[in-house]
Order: C-alpha cells, then structure tokens, then sequence
C-alpha cells in the first residue's frame, strides 16, 4: 500500500483532504470496472492486448485503492484471476508468484476467526495447485 504524506496550509485542509481522497477512491473505481470490462471482452473475443490492459488498469486501481475499502479482497481476486489468464498464456512465473502474493495479502484481510478466512485459504491453496500444476 502506498502511504501520502501531506502537510495542508488552507484554512479548509480537511475539505480538501477529503476531496483529493474521494477523487482518488473515485478514480481506483473506475479503473477497476474499465479492467473488468476489458477482461470480460478478452473472454468473447480473445484479444490478447484487452487482457494486457485490464491487468494495467487493474493493477492502478489497487495502487490508488486505500487498504480499508470493503471491496479490497473482491479486487484482489480479481486481479488474481486476471494475472493466472495470463500466466495460462505466457507461461511467465513471475504472474504465479505475484497471484500467490496477492492471495496471501488478501488472507491478511481475514484473521482467523473470521467467517471469510475459510474461502480465502481456499483459494490460496487453489492458486497454488493450479499454478502449479503447469510446470
């Protein structure tokens, strides 16, 4: 995650805080529903590059995304899902190691006890297998 430091000298600095926060939540929005469409249209019309682009876009929206947001763990699967596609077609490791690292950073969501850790184990294991089963 990545942390901004800012030091405010406006009179109204919380309202512009806030502003500058929901314009970066709004703009991580909307980069992961263009990469989910992107992906979507790579699943009908096989086009490599839609594919390239949604895990560009998909990768921003995570970096612009605050580690707190209640759709965090859906992003991340996603972006898994996006990255093992790729992985299934370029064979480039470095896609399963950074699907395996994005799972373990979204088990980090649930601690134990937590009704969602079961599923997030799950896919984490999943992950694993499939990757690899290729090599």
């Amino acid at each position: 995650m990545i942390l901004i430091l800012v030091h405010w000298h406006w009179q109204d600095s919380d309202a512009t805080a806030m502003h500058i926060l929901k314009e970066r939540s709004d703009r991580s929005s909307t980069l992961n529903n263009l990469a989910t469409q992107l992906f979507s249209r790579f699943d009908h019309r096989g086009s490599y590059e839609d594919l390239l682009q949604a895990i560009a876009f998909h990768r921003e929206a995570l970096a612009l995304r605050p580690g707190d947001q209640p759709d965090l763990s859906s992003s991340l699967n996603h972006f898994v899902v996006q990255l093992s596609t790729r992985l299934h077609h370029s064979g480039n490791v470095k896609d399963s190691d950074e699907a395996i690292a994005l799972q373990r950073e979204r088990l980090k969501l649930y601690p134990v006890g937590h009704p969602d850790r079961s599923m997030s184990l799950i896919d984490l294991a999943n992950q694993r297998q499939k990757d690899g089963c290729m090599f």
